[in-house]
């Protein structure tokens, strides 16, 4: 919703807007924008109603622990949140462009990350396509 203003042809804002994409949200959030949640629409098919082609989607999540405002720190969930690499084939096969990590992720999860996309990457050629919707 909040994107749609710089993506839309009469707003001024095509041609100006790249990608768009969800930065430091849990893996989970950062699924319901990518792959759309609740009969929503996917970030990637939002930007391409709004500006008429397709932009760059990148998903930085951070590693799904909770901000704790008050004590200053993030906490683990209960039950903790999966290993990133194991929302990468959705994020992916939902039309991202670009995946990578923010707060709390390290070179681990990183690298994770990235062997995960390159098995995708080798599986989606073995099949013949793309991948992407």
């Amino acid at each position: 919703e909040a994107v749609r203003p710089l993506l839309h042809r009469d707003g001024g804002g095509a041609g100006f807007v790249t990608a768009v994409g969800v930065n430091c949200s849990s893996p989970f959030a950062c699924t319901g924008a990518v792959v759309g949640e609740s009969g929503s629409c996917s970030l990637r098919e939002e930007a391409r109603k709004a500006s008429g082609r397709d932009v760059g989607v990148f998903v930085y999540p951070n590693r799904g622990e909770l901000w704790n405002d008050e004590e200053k720190k993030f906490e683990p969930t209960d039950p903790p949140c999966p290993p990133l690499e194991s929302f990468v084939p959705q994020w992916l096969s939902s039309g991202a462009t670009a995946v990578g990590g923010c707060c709390r992720t390290g070179p681990r999860d990183v690298a994770a990350v990235r062997r995960e996309l390159e098995r995708w990457i080798q599986t989606r050629d073995r099949k013949g396509g793309t991948g992407i919707k």
